[in-house]
């Protein structure tokens, strides 16, 4: 009987890449400098490698200067001159690199091999999943593994002068022309004069419960649809059924009760059906996950945008989200689900709004009333609360990152709509 070969790929690596970054180090002390925030020890293959580099670390970090006596004398000091096996290595790394001239190129190819590496520790993982039961869990498990790596793997770097005023110049020249469209506008002046929404925000909006969040959210996301492109809808609280018959009392001006009981008169029937063909023409795309993660979501999204373009996200609502991370508790799951949300909403650079119920804590300031964690109005860019009186619908506006001061819009609710529209002062 054949049996088939397993095939183990060997890790990506670099050995003369690697010996260049650290003997350029050793022969110029200045040339940490330039590869200290895009280059860890953990990036390194070999072993005595990472210990070398793992020591370089520590001298930069303390302000000392890096070279071949200092080296051995922290290794020395430190007990680990058995992990590079023999003093001499620091001596070959020297005699291989004359110049310290190209070491982010050499840097470059170290870090490369290192996301290679863990992309393929990655896939064992996600193959380790395959034989888990929950299959739907295993499912988000695995792009929780790959948003991560993701994450990890972006390099916070010094940007000089030049880059930012390079920067400046594409930006404004785009805002002066309108072209830059990751700025989106609410469809609510009260919102829209503090500057709108700009990719990679998070909107945080909150509310008693039955008072007209998503409706809002609807609204705003409809807008956005219209105006920029594709938006894409996580509905965690409503059914399939539910959200569609929505949008057909909207679009129809019919009560809502009367779309979901059925029996239609001949006339109301006509219009169901002429609204399912302007149904067809929106540019929202709802997402109905049975149990909802953000890697879930990260994927959905990334596949929307790579296939048509996206622009906004909705996600209603974030109490209903899992933890895919595994917080022990309320507040430890709300920080993790709200860094997940500004994660995803600056790696696709588009504004994502994040739906909340509120604390029952009527004492607590606006802000502070957030269900759950501190972290959603800290991470927020824009923290909004929506409540509905006998009288009256106020939208407030309890924090805009970028300087606008708190205060209130008292808005008109129109039924037949669905829609918020401000009352004029």
């Amino acid at each position: 009987m054949m049996f088939e070969e397993e095939i183990v790929k060997k890790p990506p690596y670099s050995q003369e890449a690697e010996e260049a970054v650290l003997g350029a180090l050793l022969v110029d002390s200045d040339a940490m400098a330039f590869v200290a925030d895009t280059l860890s020890h953990n990036d390194f293959h070999f072993p005595k490698n990472v210990c070398i580099y793992e020591i370089c670390e520590t001298l930069f970090n303390r302000s000392e200067p890096i070279n071949q006596v200092t080296v051995y004398n922290e290794l020395d000091r430190s007990g680990r001159l058995k992990e590079i096996d023999s003093a001499g290595y620091l001596s070959h790394l020297i005699a291989h690199c004359a110049t310290s001239v190209h070491i982010e190129y050499y840097a470059k190819i170290v870090n490369q091999n290192a996301a290679r590496r863990a992309l393929l520790r990655c896939s064992k993982e996600i193959e380790d999943l395959a034989d888990a039961e929950d299959v739907d869990r295993a499912y988000g498990d695995a792009l929780g593994l790959l948003l991560r790596l993701k994450t990890a793997n972006i390099k916070e770097v010094v940007e000089t002068p030049k880059a930012r005023a390079d920067y400046a110049v594409e930006r404004y020249s785009k805002l002066n022309t309108n072209e830059n469209t990751t700025v989106l506008s609410f469809g609510l002046p009260c919102l829209d004069k503090l500057g709108g929404m700009q990719g990679g925000d998070s909107i945080a909006l909150s509310g008693p419960t039955g008072e007209g969040k998503t409706t809002l959210a609807r609204q705003i996301a409809g807008h956005v649809a219209l105006e920029y492109g594709e938006v894409l809808f996580v509905s965690l609280e409503m059914s399939k059924a539910q959200t569609t018959d929505r949008d057909i009392a909207r679009l129809t001006q019919e009560y809502v009760l009367k779309i979901m009981r059925g029996k239609y008169k001949e006339e109301t029937y006509d219009k169901i059906c002429g609204a399912i063909g302007a149904l067809s023409q929106e540019r929202i795309n709802y997402y109905h996950p049975a149990i909802g993660t953000l890697p879930k979501i990260y994927a959905a999204a990334r596949r929307l945008q790579s296939q048509q373009g996206l622009k906004f996200i909705v996600i209603d609502y974030v109490q209903l989200l899992r933890d895919s991370e595994g917080g022990k508790n309320l507040e430890e799951r709300m920080a993790n689900i709200s860094r997940g949300i500004k994660a995803i909403a600056r790696e696709l650079d588009i504004p994502i709004m994040a739906l909340s119920r509120m604390s029952r804590d009527k004492d607590a300031k606006d802000i502070n009333r957030l269900y759950g964690s501190g972290a959603l109005e800290y991470d927020a860019d824009w923290v909004l609360f929506l409540k509905r009186e006998k009288t009256k619908n106020t939208l407030t506006i309890a924090k805009q990152r970028q300087g606008g001061m708190k205060s209130e819009q008292e808005l008109d609710y129109i039924w037949q709509t669905q829609t918020f529209r401000e009352v004029s002062r």
